[in-house]
């Protein structure tokens, strides 16, 4: 249920129609094509956007697109035109990212957002998600690093052996709670 509204989804592309984007764990296999450019992997999701009635595509709103995400996601690179393989961890994380929002998300699923980024990226992958989510987007974080899930969530679900076995709330969270519920001893 999203928006009060029950969602059958059947495709990524039914899932993107519904303002839900997954942001996944592994960014390099599921989520980017390395020898595209920049440019290309910001709009390859939400390409129909970039495209005319007749068919073709609108250079000046892709670049614009592609410009608008450099600057709001921070995205360190000497052009847009550079190959998604040649940036650093944390940049190809920040593409990502600029990509899903693309597709103005109401829910955005964040599968281990900063794995495999330098310190300095993580936290500005921490910044770009409490921004988004100051401004009315839904974060699903799943994390393996405990105090990235402590640090960043109102609300922490507990799971185990893919079913739910407790909630948190952001005024109760705390280490040994959750290691609690995930142990099965609460």
């Amino acid at each position: 249920m999203l928006d009060k509204r029950i969602l059958t989804i059947k495709s990524p592309k039914d899932a993107i129609h519904y303002g839900i984007s997954y942001l996944s764990e592994g960014r390099k296999t599921q989520g980017l094509i390395l020898d595209f450019s920049i440019t290309d992997n910001l709009v390859v999701n939400h390409l129909e956007d970039f495209t005319s009635s007749s068919g073709f595509l609108k250079d000046r709103q892709i670049r614009k697109f592609a410009e608008d995400s450099r600057r709001d996601f921070r995205i360190a690179t000497p052009s847009l035109n550079q190959k998604v393989a040649k940036l650093s961890g944390g940049n190809q994380q920040k593409v990502l990212l600029g990509a899903w929002m693309g597709i103005k998300p109401r829910l955005l699923i964040v599968d281990e957002p900063t794995r495999g980024v330098d310190v300095g990226a993580k936290s500005e992958i921490y910044n770009l998600l409490r921004d988004l989510a100051d401004q009315g987007v839904g974060i699903l974080m799943i994390s393996s690093d405990l105090p990235e899930i402590l640090g960043m969530s109102d609300r922490i679900l507990v799971m185990q052996n893919g079913a739910l076995v407790g909630t948190v709330p952001g005024n109760e969270v705390s280490e040994e709670n959750i290691m609690a519920l995930a142990a099965g001893t609460i």
